[in-house]
Protein backbone atom coordinates (compact mmCIF):
# COMPACT_ATOMS: atom_id res chain seq x y z
CA UNK A 1 0.00 0.00 0.00
CA UNK A 2 1.20 3.53 -0.75
CA UNK A 3 0.29 6.76 0.93
CA UNK A 4 -1.81 7.60 -2.16
CA UNK A 5 -4.46 5.07 -1.04
CA UNK A 6 -5.40 7.13 2.00
CA UNK A 7 -6.35 10.23 -0.01
CA UNK A 8 -10.05 11.05 0.32
CA UNK A 9 -12.29 10.29 -2.67
CA UNK A 10 -12.15 13.17 -5.13
CA UNK A 11 -8.68 14.42 -4.11
CA UNK A 12 -5.74 14.68 -6.49
CA UNK A 13 -4.12 11.30 -7.16
CA UNK A 14 -0.86 10.63 -5.37
CA UNK A 15 0.52 11.54 -1.94
CA UNK A 16 -0.30 14.94 -0.51
CA UNK A 17 2.68 17.36 -0.28
CA UNK A 18 2.97 17.01 3.50
CA UNK A 19 3.06 13.20 3.11
CA UNK A 20 5.74 13.37 0.44
CA UNK A 21 7.89 15.46 2.77
CA UNK A 22 7.85 12.72 5.40
CA UNK A 23 9.89 10.31 3.33
CA UNK A 24 9.00 6.74 2.29
CA UNK A 25 9.31 5.15 5.74
CA UNK A 26 7.10 7.62 7.61
CA UNK A 27 4.60 7.74 4.75
CA UNK A 28 4.21 3.99 4.91
CA UNK A 29 3.78 4.16 8.69
CA UNK A 30 1.08 6.83 8.36
CA UNK A 31 -0.75 4.73 5.76
CA UNK A 32 -0.72 1.75 8.14
CA UNK A 33 -2.14 3.85 10.97
CA UNK A 34 -5.01 5.07 8.78
CA UNK A 35 -5.75 1.52 7.64
CA UNK A 36 -5.99 0.31 11.23
CA UNK A 37 -8.20 3.27 12.17
CA UNK A 38 -10.87 2.13 9.72
CA UNK A 39 -12.84 4.09 7.10
CA UNK A 40 -13.09 7.85 7.15
CA UNK A 41 -15.92 9.40 9.17
CA UNK A 42 -19.11 10.40 7.31
CA UNK A 43 -19.18 13.86 5.82
CA UNK A 44 -20.11 16.64 8.20
CA UNK A 45 -23.86 17.32 8.25
CA UNK A 46 -24.86 13.77 7.36
CA UNK A 47 -28.11 12.91 9.17
CA UNK A 48 -28.22 9.69 11.13
CA UNK A 49 -31.31 7.56 10.66
CA UNK A 50 -33.68 7.47 13.66
CA UNK A 51 -33.79 4.18 15.51
CA UNK A 52 -35.43 1.41 13.52
CA UNK A 53 -35.16 3.18 10.16
CA UNK A 54 -32.75 2.47 7.31
CA UNK A 55 -30.28 4.99 6.00
CA UNK A 56 -32.07 7.69 4.04
CA UNK A 57 -31.91 7.41 0.28
CA UNK A 58 -32.36 10.35 -2.01
CA UNK A 59 -34.68 9.51 -4.97
CA UNK A 60 -32.76 8.50 -8.10
CA UNK A 61 -32.56 10.81 -11.10
CA UNK A 62 -34.25 9.73 -14.32
CA UNK A 63 -32.55 9.66 -17.67
CA UNK A 64 -33.22 12.61 -19.97
CA UNK A 65 -35.68 10.66 -22.13
CA UNK A 66 -37.60 9.33 -19.11
CA UNK A 67 -37.68 12.78 -17.52
CA UNK A 68 -39.28 14.16 -20.68
CA UNK A 69 -41.93 11.42 -20.68
CA UNK A 70 -42.61 12.02 -17.00
CA UNK A 71 -43.04 15.77 -17.62
CA UNK A 72 -45.79 15.00 -20.13
CA UNK A 73 -47.57 12.74 -17.63
CA UNK A 74 -47.29 15.35 -14.87
CA UNK A 75 -49.14 17.90 -17.00
CA UNK A 76 -52.13 15.55 -17.15
CA UNK A 77 -52.49 15.38 -13.36
CA UNK A 78 -54.80 18.40 -13.55
CA UNK A 79 -57.08 16.87 -16.18
CA UNK A 80 -60.75 17.76 -15.78
CA UNK A 81 -62.03 14.21 -16.19
CA UNK A 82 -61.38 11.86 -13.22
CA UNK A 83 -60.60 8.95 -15.54
CA UNK A 84 -57.88 10.98 -17.27
CA UNK A 85 -56.38 11.95 -13.91
CA UNK A 86 -56.42 8.33 -12.76
CA UNK A 87 -54.56 7.29 -15.91
CA UNK A 88 -52.05 10.11 -15.48
CA UNK A 89 -51.35 9.04 -11.88
CA UNK A 90 -50.76 5.47 -13.02
CA UNK A 91 -48.30 6.74 -15.62
CA UNK A 92 -46.45 8.87 -13.08
CA UNK A 93 -46.25 6.09 -10.49
CA UNK A 94 -44.88 3.73 -13.16
CA UNK A 95 -41.66 5.79 -13.17
CA UNK A 96 -40.99 4.63 -9.61
CA UNK A 97 -39.07 6.61 -7.02
CA UNK A 98 -37.42 8.62 -9.77
CA UNK A 99 -40.69 10.56 -10.05
CA UNK A 100 -40.53 11.80 -6.45
CA UNK A 101 -38.27 14.81 -7.13
CA UNK A 102 -40.34 16.15 -10.05
CA UNK A 103 -43.53 15.60 -8.03
CA UNK A 104 -42.14 17.71 -5.21
CA UNK A 105 -41.61 20.50 -7.73
CA UNK A 106 -45.17 20.13 -9.08
CA UNK A 107 -46.58 20.61 -5.57
CA UNK A 108 -46.24 24.38 -6.00
CA UNK A 109 -49.42 24.34 -8.10
CA UNK A 110 -52.46 26.24 -6.84
CA UNK A 111 -54.82 23.95 -8.77
CA UNK A 112 -56.65 21.87 -6.08
CA UNK A 113 -57.18 18.99 -8.51
CA UNK A 114 -53.47 18.77 -9.26
CA UNK A 115 -52.60 19.19 -5.58
CA UNK A 116 -54.65 16.10 -4.81
CA UNK A 117 -53.03 14.15 -7.65
CA UNK A 118 -49.53 15.07 -6.46
CA UNK A 119 -50.40 14.02 -2.91
CA UNK A 120 -51.81 10.67 -4.05
CA UNK A 121 -48.80 9.91 -6.25
CA UNK A 122 -46.35 10.65 -3.45
CA UNK A 123 -48.32 8.52 -1.00
CA UNK A 124 -48.04 5.59 -3.40
CA UNK A 125 -44.40 6.07 -4.36
CA UNK A 126 -42.67 6.92 -1.10
CA UNK A 127 -41.37 4.07 1.05
CA UNK A 128 -39.42 3.82 4.29
CA UNK A 129 -36.12 4.62 2.56
CA UNK A 130 -37.60 8.06 1.81
CA UNK A 131 -38.25 8.93 5.46
CA UNK A 132 -36.14 12.06 5.17
CA UNK A 133 -38.34 13.26 2.30
CA UNK A 134 -41.40 12.84 4.52
CA UNK A 135 -39.64 14.70 7.31
CA UNK A 136 -38.76 17.62 5.05
CA UNK A 137 -42.23 17.84 3.51
CA UNK A 138 -43.97 18.09 6.89
CA UNK A 139 -42.84 21.70 7.19
CA UNK A 140 -43.14 22.72 3.54
CA UNK A 141 -45.33 25.63 2.46
CA UNK A 142 -47.08 23.58 -0.24
CA UNK A 143 -50.27 22.11 1.20
CA UNK A 144 -50.05 19.02 -1.02
CA UNK A 145 -46.73 18.12 0.59
CA UNK A 146 -47.95 18.62 4.15
CA UNK A 147 -50.97 16.42 3.42
CA UNK A 148 -48.71 13.74 2.00
CA UNK A 149 -46.21 13.95 4.87
CA UNK A 150 -48.87 13.84 7.57
CA UNK A 151 -50.42 10.71 6.13
CA UNK A 152 -47.19 8.90 5.29
CA UNK A 153 -45.67 9.54 8.73
CA UNK A 154 -48.39 7.35 10.23
CA UNK A 155 -48.38 4.70 7.52
CA UNK A 156 -44.65 3.94 7.35
CA UNK A 157 -44.60 4.60 10.45
CA UNK A 158 -42.21 7.35 11.56
CA UNK A 159 -42.48 7.73 15.37
CA UNK A 160 -39.73 10.36 15.48
CA UNK A 161 -42.12 12.78 13.73
CA UNK A 162 -44.80 12.65 16.44
CA UNK A 163 -44.05 16.15 17.76
CA UNK A 164 -44.10 17.54 14.23
CA UNK A 165 -47.46 15.86 13.62
CA UNK A 166 -48.87 17.32 16.83
CA UNK A 167 -47.92 20.76 15.53
CA UNK A 168 -49.78 19.99 12.30
CA UNK A 169 -52.98 19.48 14.31
CA UNK A 170 -53.23 23.27 14.22
CA UNK A 171 -52.54 23.55 10.48
CA UNK A 172 -54.67 25.95 8.43
CA UNK A 173 -55.71 23.11 6.12
CA UNK A 174 -58.46 20.76 7.33
CA UNK A 175 -57.07 17.75 5.45
CA UNK A 176 -53.63 18.24 6.96
CA UNK A 177 -55.22 18.36 10.42
CA UNK A 178 -57.18 15.18 9.73
CA UNK A 179 -54.19 13.25 8.38
CA UNK A 180 -52.01 14.44 11.26
CA UNK A 181 -54.62 13.30 13.79
CA UNK A 182 -54.86 9.87 12.16
CA UNK A 183 -51.06 9.58 12.04
CA UNK A 184 -50.52 10.56 15.68
CA UNK A 185 -53.14 8.00 16.72
CA UNK A 186 -51.67 5.34 14.43
CA UNK A 187 -48.35 5.87 16.21
CA UNK A 188 -50.07 4.75 19.41
CA UNK A 189 -50.57 8.15 21.02
CA UNK A 190 -53.81 9.50 22.51
CA UNK A 191 -52.71 13.14 22.07
CA UNK A 192 -54.80 13.73 18.94
CA UNK A 193 -58.12 12.19 19.95
CA UNK A 194 -59.85 15.56 20.34
CA UNK A 195 -58.67 16.73 16.93
CA UNK A 196 -59.59 13.37 15.44
CA UNK A 197 -63.12 13.66 16.81
CA UNK A 198 -63.46 17.17 15.36
CA UNK A 199 -62.46 15.88 11.93
CA UNK A 200 -64.58 12.75 12.17
CA UNK A 201 -67.93 14.47 12.77
CA UNK A 202 -68.39 15.81 9.20
CA UNK A 203 -67.29 12.45 7.80
CA UNK A 204 -69.84 10.63 9.95
CA UNK A 205 -72.52 13.12 8.94
CA UNK A 206 -71.74 12.77 5.24
CA UNK A 207 -71.87 8.98 5.38
CA UNK A 208 -75.05 8.91 7.44
CA UNK A 209 -76.82 11.36 5.14
CA UNK A 210 -75.45 9.89 1.91
CA UNK A 211 -73.95 13.27 0.94
CA UNK A 212 -71.76 13.61 -2.14
CA UNK A 213 -71.36 11.47 -5.22
CA UNK A 214 -70.19 7.86 -5.32
CA UNK A 215 -66.50 8.78 -5.36
CA UNK A 216 -66.87 11.15 -2.39
CA UNK A 217 -68.80 8.56 -0.42
CA UNK A 218 -66.10 5.97 -1.16
CA UNK A 219 -63.38 8.38 -0.03
CA UNK A 220 -65.26 9.18 3.19
CA UNK A 221 -65.72 5.46 3.88
CA UNK A 222 -62.01 4.80 3.27
CA UNK A 223 -60.97 7.62 5.61
CA UNK A 224 -63.37 6.34 8.25
CA UNK A 225 -61.82 2.90 8.07
CA UNK A 226 -58.33 4.37 8.45
CA UNK A 227 -59.50 6.26 11.53
CA UNK A 228 -60.97 3.10 13.05
CA UNK A 229 -57.81 1.13 12.33
CA UNK A 230 -55.68 3.79 14.01
CA UNK A 231 -57.93 3.86 17.08
CA UNK A 232 -57.93 0.07 17.36
CA UNK A 233 -54.16 0.18 17.91
CA UNK A 234 -54.35 2.24 21.11
CA UNK A 235 -53.45 0.36 24.27
CA UNK A 236 -55.51 0.01 27.44
CA UNK A 237 -53.86 3.03 29.01
CA UNK A 238 -55.10 5.45 26.36
CA UNK A 239 -56.85 8.50 27.78
CA UNK A 240 -60.29 8.67 26.14
CA UNK A 241 -61.83 11.30 28.42
CA UNK A 242 -62.05 13.78 25.56
CA UNK A 243 -64.17 11.33 23.57
CA UNK A 244 -66.35 10.45 26.56
CA UNK A 245 -66.99 14.14 27.23
CA UNK A 246 -68.44 14.42 23.72
CA UNK A 247 -71.24 12.02 24.67
CA UNK A 248 -72.89 14.97 26.42
CA UNK A 249 -74.29 17.94 24.53
CA UNK A 250 -74.90 21.42 25.82
CA UNK A 251 -78.65 21.59 26.69
CA UNK A 252 -79.15 24.89 24.86
CA UNK A 253 -77.39 23.64 21.73
CA UNK A 254 -79.28 20.36 21.91
CA UNK A 255 -82.58 22.23 22.07
CA UNK A 256 -81.64 24.45 19.13
CA UNK A 257 -80.25 21.64 16.96
CA UNK A 258 -81.28 18.21 18.28
CA UNK A 259 -80.24 16.31 15.14
CA UNK A 260 -76.93 18.10 14.71
CA UNK A 261 -75.87 17.56 18.31
CA UNK A 262 -77.00 13.94 18.06
CA UNK A 263 -74.64 13.40 15.12
CA UNK A 264 -71.76 14.67 17.26
CA UNK A 265 -72.62 12.16 19.98
CA UNK A 266 -73.01 9.39 17.40
CA UNK A 267 -69.52 10.19 16.14
CA UNK A 268 -68.14 9.92 19.68
CA UNK A 269 -69.86 6.54 20.09
CA UNK A 270 -68.32 5.31 16.84
CA UNK A 271 -64.82 6.40 17.91
CA UNK A 272 -65.11 4.83 21.37
CA UNK A 273 -66.32 1.63 19.76
CA UNK A 274 -63.20 1.59 17.60
CA UNK A 275 -60.95 2.13 20.63
CA UNK A 276 -62.62 -0.75 22.46
CA UNK A 277 -60.72 -0.49 25.76
CA UNK A 278 -62.28 -0.81 29.23
CA UNK A 279 -62.29 2.97 29.56
CA UNK A 280 -64.08 3.22 26.23
CA UNK A 281 -66.68 0.68 27.39
CA UNK A 282 -67.32 2.69 30.55
CA UNK A 283 -67.91 5.75 28.42
CA UNK A 284 -70.22 3.91 26.06
CA UNK A 285 -72.27 2.71 29.03
CA UNK A 286 -73.28 6.30 29.76
CA UNK A 287 -74.59 6.62 26.20
CA UNK A 288 -77.15 3.89 26.90
CA UNK A 289 -79.20 6.60 28.64
CA UNK A 290 -79.01 9.05 25.74
CA UNK A 291 -82.28 10.82 24.99
CA UNK A 292 -81.88 10.36 21.23
CA UNK A 293 -83.11 7.02 19.91
CA UNK A 294 -80.35 6.60 17.29
CA UNK A 295 -77.51 7.53 19.66
CA UNK A 296 -78.84 5.01 22.16
CA UNK A 297 -79.07 2.32 19.48
CA UNK A 298 -75.51 3.05 18.32
CA UNK A 299 -74.33 2.66 21.93
CA UNK A 300 -76.19 -0.65 22.18
CA UNK A 301 -74.55 -1.95 19.01
CA UNK A 302 -71.13 -0.70 20.10
CA UNK A 303 -71.33 -2.49 23.44
CA UNK A 304 -72.71 -5.67 21.88
CA UNK A 305 -69.74 -5.66 19.53
CA UNK A 306 -67.00 -4.80 22.02
CA UNK A 307 -68.23 -6.69 25.10
CA UNK A 308 -70.05 -9.66 23.61
CA UNK A 309 -68.71 -9.95 20.08
CA UNK A 310 -72.33 -9.92 18.92
CA UNK A 311 -73.93 -8.45 15.83
CA UNK A 312 -76.21 -5.41 15.63
CA UNK A 313 -79.35 -5.24 17.72
CA UNK A 314 -82.42 -6.11 15.62
CA UNK A 315 -85.31 -5.06 17.88
CA UNK A 316 -87.95 -2.98 16.12
CA UNK A 317 -89.76 -1.16 18.93
CA UNK A 318 -88.71 1.37 21.53
CA UNK A 319 -89.91 -0.99 24.24
CA UNK A 320 -87.59 -3.74 22.95
CA UNK A 321 -84.73 -1.28 22.79
CA UNK A 322 -85.29 -0.26 26.42
CA UNK A 323 -85.20 -3.94 27.42
CA UNK A 324 -81.91 -4.37 25.54
CA UNK A 325 -80.50 -1.41 27.45
CA UNK A 326 -81.48 -3.07 30.73
CA UNK A 327 -79.93 -6.38 29.65
CA UNK A 328 -76.65 -4.75 28.67
CA UNK A 329 -76.45 -2.84 31.94
CA UNK A 330 -76.83 -6.14 33.81
CA UNK A 331 -74.10 -7.72 31.68
CA UNK A 332 -71.79 -4.78 32.33
CA UNK A 333 -72.51 -4.81 36.06
CA UNK A 334 -71.25 -8.42 36.23
CA UNK A 335 -67.93 -7.63 34.52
Amino acid sequence: MTAATICPRGSVSGPAPFVRSLGPALAALLAAVVLLAGPLAPAAGAQDAPEGLPAAEEPPELSKSKAQKLARALKKLSATKPAARDKAREQVVAFGRGAIGPLLDEAATTNPVKQESVTLCLIELVDVADWITVERCASREEVALRRFAARKAGELPLPHLEETLVELLADDDAEVRLEAAIAVTALGSDRALGALADSYVPLHRALAAGEGDEAEQAEAADTTERIRAALAGLDDGADVRDLVARLKSDPMEQKADPEGTAVERMAAVALLRAVGTDAAVRGLTTALDDSHNIVQRDAINALRHVVEGAGPYSGASIFQQINEVKRLKEVLARR
